[in-house]
């Protein structure tokens, strides 16, 4: 489905109120390697949703990495105080 087509559905889901006033956006960054891009929302001119695609593998990346170092840090504490039950 073309983006134009895409925008101008989301558009008629938007109350009356809110007509002119919420926009939607795509940006692609073709010269990127992977060719991501984003896409974000403004009411009255303002950014208040942006979900751009590197901004989340990013995010992810560093949840990931967050969460096996926590795993390692419990795993070897649990081995620790193992070891230390075991030669009481």
């Amino acid at each position: 489905m073309r983006w134009s087509k895409l925008k101008k559905q989301l558009e008629d889901f938007i109350c009356t109120c809110l007509k002119g006033r919420v926009e939607f956006w795509i940006t692609n960054y073709r010269k990127a390697h992977d060719q991501m891009g984003r896409t974000y929302i403004t009411v009255d001119g303002k950014e208040v949703v942006n979900m751009c695609t590197i901004k989340k593998e990013i995010a992810v990346f560093n949840a990931e990495k967050e969460l096996k170092k926590s795993k390692i840090f419990i795993l070897s504490k649990m081995i620790l105080s193992k070891t230390e039950y075991m030669s009481y």
